[in-house]
């Protein structure tokens, strides 16, 4: 949430999640270590510019859709939800041939789909109701 916080103009969100086997080589050429103090989010932040998010890596774990959740209750003007399966990275196949990537839990069938959509809409739908917010209709898709 932090980055909506920080960027209250952002109208597009884009989050790719990568599930690196390189990912320990890769990781030390990109981060220094340094002592962050992070802080819990304000639970009335708002953000009135972002309509779309998009996750690419999407798994249906309880992390993926509680941020699903925070995002679209925080948005006010959210309209469009993507999210993708994970994306392959080359470097890891071409590095690595044998070894494979964990399977996938994204959801394949209309029925999960639909649980899945439910779940984190009715969540939305209950705080949006307390709040006395308009409900807005925000479309959540579910892209290969």
């Amino acid at each position: 949430m932090f980055l909506l916080e920080a960027a209250p103009y952002l109208e597009e969100l884009c989050i790719t999640v990568w599930d690196h086997k390189c990912g320990s080589e890769s990781q030390e050429s990109f981060s220094k270590k340094v002592d962050v103090k992070w802080g819990p989010s304000d639970p009335h932040f708002r953000h009135k510019n972002l309509a779309r998010l998009i996750i690419y890596g999407f798994q249906p774990d309880g992390n993926f859709t509680g941020y699903v959740r925070r995002v679209i209750q925080a948005a006010a003007n959210i309209r469009e939800v993507s999210l993708h399966d994970r994306k392959v990275c080359q470097w890891c196949v071409e590095k690595f041939p044998r070894l494979r990537a964990r399977p996938s839990n994204y959801p394949w069938t209309s029925e999960e789909v639909d649980l899945l959509r439910n779940k984190m809409m009715t969540a939305v739908d209950l705080l949006r109701n307390k709040m006395m917010t308009a409900a807005m209709s925000t479309d959540i898709h579910f892209r290969l």
